[in-house]
C-alpha cells in the first residue's frame, strides 16, 4: 500500500470515529484497520514515516476521555498530511481528493467481497427457508461492476442478499446507515441516513452512473478530505 493510500484510509478511519465521539470509547473498527496496517510493517516497502502508528493505536485505545481521543486523532491527521504532501508532489499530483479514489480491485478486501457475491449464484429459491427468491445473474454482475466504483472514502461495504434475490451493499457506523441494492437490469436503488440529515432515497439508477454523491456525503458527514497541493 502506498503512502497516499495509507493516508487516505487513515483519514477514513478517523472520520468514522468522529461519528461516535459522543461516546466514551472508540469503536473497534478503526483500531482493527490500523492493526492490519501495522501487521505489514515487516514489509520492506513500508515507508519509515509510518513507524509511529503502533504508538497511535495504543494512545487511542487507552484514551480515557473524549477530549483525549480527539487530541490523538488531530495529531494523526497532521502527521499523515505532512507525510503525504511530499509524496504526492513527487508524483506530480495537484488538488487530489483521495477519498473519491476507487478501491484497488486486486486488494484482499475487494476480492473477498467479490467472491462472496459470486457465491450467491449457487443459491436456489427458498435459500433462507422462508420463501426467498434465488439471485439473478444480472443482479450479481451489476453488483460486481459497482464494487469497482466504490470510493475508498466510504470504506469497503458489507454484502448481503435480500429475500427478493437482490444482492446489496450496506454501511453501518454509529447512527449512520446506507444501503445500495442491485437488480437484473443493471440498476441500483440507494438509501442512506445520518442523524440530523435528510435521508437520501434513489431508485432505478444505472450502475454506470457511479457511486451516488448524496450517499457519499451521508456516509462521510463532514468529510475529512486529504487535499495535496
Amino acid at each position: 500500500m502506498s503512502e497516499l493510500e495509507l493516508a487516505s484510509e487513515s483519514l477514513l478511519a478517523m472520520n468514522r470515529a468522529s461519528t461516535v465521539l459522543s461516546e466514551t470509547q472508540l469503536p473497534p473498527e478503526p483500531l482493527e484497520a490500523y492493526e492490519q496496517w501495522i501487521g505489514t510493517r515487516s514489509n520492506a516497502n513500508q515507508p519509515r514515516e509510518f513507524s509511529f502508528l503502533p504508538l497511535v493505536i495504543e494512545a487511542v485505545a487507552t484514551a480515557s476521555t473524549v477530549a483525549a481521543t480527539v487530541s490523538v486523532w488531530a495529531s494523526l491527521v497532521e502527521a499523515m498530511q505532512k507525510v503525504a504532501r511530499p509524496a504526492a508532489s513527487a508524483r506530480g499530483h495537484s488538488g487530489v481528493d483521495l477519498s473519491r479514489k476507487p478501491f484497488d480491485p486486486t486488494s484482499e478486501k475487494i476480492r473477498r467481497l467479490a467472491n462472496e457475491l459470486r457465491s450467491y449464484s449457487g443459491f436456489t429459491d427458498n435459500w433462507d427457508g422462508e420463501g426467498a427468491s434465488s439471485p439473478d445473474e444480472g443482479a450479481i454482475n451489476a453488483a460486481l461492476k459497482f464494487l469497482n466504483l466504490v470510493p475508498v472514502g466510504v470504506g469497503a461495504p458489507n454484502v448481503m442478499l435480500l429475500a427478493s434475490g437482490e444482492p446489496a451493499f450496506y454501511w453501518e457506523v454509529g447512527g449512520v446507515y446506507a444501503e445500495i441494492g442491485f437488480d437484473q437490469h443493471g440498476q441500483y436503488y440507494a438509501y442512506a441516513e445520518r442523524p440530523n440529515w435528510p435521508p437520501v432515497h434513489i431508485d432505478d439508477a444505472p450502475v454506470k452512473q457511479g457511486f451516488p454523491e448524496k450517499v457519499f456525503e451521508i456516509i462521510r458527514g463532514k468529510p475529512l478530505q486529504l487535499i495535496v497541493e
